[in-house]
């Protein structure tokens, strides 16, 4: 449906009406496949879809060294996190330290 679009930036809120919109529109079109959305972390944005998921980049946007890792650098709170959120649905992690840009 869509991509960090609520948690991107401040206020960091969901729109309930954009999503409604989005939601309308893909049904309208006959679109019968999972919806899906990417938060920019486990904020619980954009929930009213089938699959909800979040990013995480653990170690930062340091694609220049990426077999140095931080000690802490994977969150233990995602899994809580996902049965907070969408617990009868995947947990999906759609961007794990992937495709950071350096700088």
């Amino acid at each position: 449906i869509e991509n960090e679009y609520s948690g991107f930036q401040e206020p960091y809120t969901e729109d309930l009406e954009y999503e409604a919109i989005l939601i309308k529109q893909f049904l309208e079109a006959g679109i019968t496949v999972p919806t899906t959305t990417n938060d920019a972390w486990p904020g619980a944005h954009l929930t009213g879809v089938d699959i909800y998921g979040y990013d995480s980049y653990p170690n930062g946007f340091d694609c220049a060294n990426p077999t140095v890792w931080k000690t802490d650098a994977v969150p233990e709170y995602f899994f809580d996190a996902h049965l907070g959120i969408n617990p009868n649905a995947p947990n999906a992690v759609y961007e794990f330290q992937g495709g950071a840009f350096d700088g």
